[in-house]
């Protein structure tokens, strides 16, 4: 999906009221649930000694299952979708944190908030359904509006996971949209002047999911490292 098919479909109710169901119920998707959760919490726990309680964006936040997750470390989380039908799901299952919580309207193309909003930006499950192109502009928005961090994950492509994707295209499975090499993602990331901080594979060689901890890059540094 391009963006703006991206931002017209989950503007619908009916795909925000059943997107959790049709996910994360099953015991394949309860398991993938687990399993990048555990993965964020490590990557968290390396932002953590840099900054012991951070004031996060998570955005898109959809129904709120990571603002969630962010919200039971402690953190100060403000939950940001263009969908109004996904916030109202989010405020819903987040109802118990109270104050611990906002949500707004947003759009990552063109975030309506000041720089240095934020000591971490979360961005879960979006890079995979887009291109270069706008997986970039994305990028330079998020870092604009982080102080330090900025979390996400993409489908991480190489020799071997493009093999499995055939396959498991072959076999009728769903495969992401869009996947990134190493190459494109010190690209995209140098380009939105940020770096690797740290990475991790939800289940290496099992998942082509990756998730970046990203730090804003010393001025006039464009260098990534793995």
């Amino acid at each position: 999906m391009n963006t703006p098919t991206i931002k017209h479909h989950y503007q619908d109710e009916a795909v925000a009221t059943s997107y959790d169901q049709e996910r994360f119920t099953s015991l394949s998707g309860r398991t993938f649930d687990r399993l990048e959760k555990r993965a964020i919490r490590k990557l968290l726990e390396v932002a953590r000694r840099q900054v012991a309680h951070p004031e996060v964006l998570d955005a898109p936040c959809g129904t709120g299952r990571i603002t969630e997750l962010l919200l039971e470390q402690g953190f100060q989380v403000t939950g940001g979708d263009i969908s109004l039908p996904m916030i109202n799901a989010a405020r819903h299952k987040c109802a118990r944190f109270n104050s611990q919580v906002d949500f707004r309207c947003l759009d990552l193309d063109a975030i309506e908030l000041p720089d240095n909003s934020f000591d971490l930006v979360t961005c879960i499950r979006l890079f995979h359904h887009l291109e270069t192109e706008a997986r970039t502009r994305i990028l330079k928005e998020l870092a604009r509006v982080s102080k330090r961090y900025v979390l996400i994950n993409v489908s991480f492509s190489s020799g071997y996971y493009r093999v499995r994707r055939r396959a498991k295209r072959l076999l009728g499975q769903g495969v992401s949209t869009a996947s990134s090499t190493w190459d494109e993602i010190r690209l995209e990331m140098a380009a939105a002047g940020l770096q690797i901080e740290s990475s991790r594979f939800l289940l290496r060689y099992f998942s082509e999911n990756l998730l970046l901890l990203l730090t804003k890059a010393p001025q006039g540094n464009s260098q990534m490292s793995r």
